[in-house]
């Protein structure tokens, strides 16, 4: 009897067991920030000035409705500090242009891998403008100004965004998730009526950390 009750909880075990790892999730959710080195790319650039790679940073959450094992499609929306670090030739100062955005990403993602996974996204990105505003540090016996640019800027920016990135699974319904992402500015996002104004496109590249929850089990087919 003894025999035979093991026998019949361990084929019980076993086909739970089988059950569980037979199921997928169909959605997941998280929140995901981290490092941004953002660039500007002025045409035709501006004599006296000189833009820089600056580094600021980003933040947000996502949602993802997973098609299949190997498609999906995320939808974020992160706080992003764009612009660049500048240096004026002429004054002999440097400082920086910071526009502050929300970034909402459409991507088509798609994952390899079994229980380590790495993927691969694309897709558009509108940028909405928060505030815009440059800086200058001081200089002679100028302090240190601060320019609010809102009427100048657009007040979106639309790109593609692409990025690479593994996804390391954490109990049976959570993952850690590591990215790579670049979001390229297409569209011109100045404002301003001088004549023959320059166009100031934008690009930041995000190295993100972030942990992701998983819900909604589908069984596989």
């Amino acid at each position: 009897m003894r025999s035979l009750k093991f026998f019949v909880i361990t084929v019980t075990v076993l086909l739970i067991s089988s059950n569980l790892f037979a199921q997928a999730f169909k959605w997941e959710f998280g929140l995901e920030g981290g490092a941004v080195i953002r660039t500007m790319r002025i045409e035709p650039p501006y004599p006296s000035l000189e833009t820089k790679a600056g580094v600021s940073f980003t933040g947000g959450i996502a949602g993802q409705y997973n098609i299949n094992e190997m498609w999906s499609v995320k939808l974020g929306a992160a706080y992003e500090r764009k612009g660049s670090d500048i240096e004026r030739t002429d004054i002999v100062t440097k400082g920086g242009v910071n526009m502050d955005y929300i970034s909402i990403p459409l991507l088509l993602k798609a994952k390899f891998g079994k229980k380590i996974k790495f993927f691969v996204n694309a897709g558009p990105y509108l940028g909405i403008l928060l505030s815009s505003k440059n800086r200058l540090d001081a200089y002679s016996n100028i302090p240190e100004t601060e320019t609010n640019t809102d009427s100048t800027t657009k007040k979106t920016d639309f790109g593609i965004s692409g990025g690479i990135g593994m996804e390391i699974p954490v109990g049976r319904n959570g993952a850690f998730t590591i990215e790579v992402r670049d979001n390229f500015g297409l569209t011109n996002i100045s404002e301003s009526r001088e004549t023959n104004a320059p166009e100031i496109k934008l690009n930041t590249v995000n190295f993100m950390v972030g942990y992701v929850f998983k819900f909604g089990l589908k069984n596989k087919k």
